[in-house]
C-alpha cells in the first residue's frame, strides 16, 4: 500500500510540475503577465500599487494572493483525508475546468484568483516526487538547490547527495518542458491552451488507474 501511495504521489506531483510550467506561460501572456506558480512577484506588484496609490490597481494582486492564500488553507484542511489519493488531483482540475467551460463568462481577474487558488492546492497536495519534496510552482529553491548541489559535486566532490540533485534538475526540466509547451500553443489562443490544460487534467484522473491496474 505504501509503494502505491509513492507512487501515486510522484505521478500527481510530476504532473503538477508540468502544468505550473504551462499556466504560467497561460497566464504571463493572456493574464496581464500575471505568475501564477510564484506569488512574490504578485506580492511586489501589490505593494508597488499600494505605494503609488492606486488602490484599483491593487484588485487584481490582492486576488491572486487571497485566491492563493484559499487554495493553501483548503488543500491542508483537508489534506487528512485527500493527500495521496486521486481526489486532490480531481480537486485541482475542477478550477481549471470550471475556467475553461466559463471562459467566454470569467473576467481576467477572476481567471487569476481561481488559478491562483488551484497553484495553492497544487503546492500543498502535490510535492512528494519519489522521495524528494519538490517545489512544483516556486523555482527559486529548485534552481538554488541544483547550483548548491552541482557546487557540492563538482568542488567538493561530494557524491552522497548525487540522486537528489537528479531529481531537482528533472524538477526544473518538467517546469521548463511544460513553459516551452505553453508558448508554443500560444498563437492557437486564450480558449485552446485552457482546453489543453483541461485535457490533462482529465488524462491524469484516467491514465494511472489504468497503469496502476496493470501492474
Amino acid at each position: 500500500m505504501k509503494e502505491n501511495t509513492t507512487k501515486l504521489e510522484t505521478y500527481l506531483t510530476v504532473l503538477a510540475i508540468f502544468l505550473m510550467g504551462y499556466l504560467d506561460a497561460y497566464s504571463m501572456n493572456f493574464l496581464d503577465n500575471a505568475i501564477i506558480s510564484a506569488q512574490t512577484g504578485n506580492l511586489s506588484k501589490l505593494i508597488g500599487e499600494i505605494a503609488q496609490g492606486n488602490w484599483l490597481g491593487t484588485l487584481p494582486y490582492l486576488g491572486m494572493l487571497l485566491g492563493f492564500a484559499a487554495g493553501c488553507v483548503g488543500a491542508y484542511l483537508l489534506s487528512a483525508k485527500l493527500y495521496g489519493t486521486m481526489k486532490s488531483w480531481f480537486v485541482f482540475s475542477m478550477f481549471i475546468y470550471v475556467i475553461t467551460i466559463f471562459h467566454p463568462f470569467i473576467s481576467k481577474e477572476i481567471s487569476m484568483m481561481l488559478l491562483s487558488c488551484a497553484t495553492g492546492i497544487a503546492l500543498t497536495f502535490f510535492k512528494n516526487m519519489n522521495g524528494l519534496e519538490a517545489l512544483v510552482g516556486i523555482q527559486t529553491g529548485n534552481l538554488k538547490r541544483v547550483w548548491v548541489g552541482l557546487t557540492d559535486l563538482f568542488v567538493f566532490k561530494n557524491h552522497q547527495n548525487k540522486n537528489v540533485l537528479i531529481k531537482v534538475v528533472i524538477v526544473v526540466g518538467l517546469f521548463s518542458l511544460g513553459s516551452l509547451i505553453g508558448h508554443l500553443l500560444l498563437p492557437f489562443g486564450n480558449w485552446m491552451m485552457l482546453v489543453v490544460a483541461s485535457g490533462i487534467c482529465f488524462l491524469g484522473q484516467v491514465v494511472y488507474p489504468i497503469w496502476a491496474n496493470g501492474n
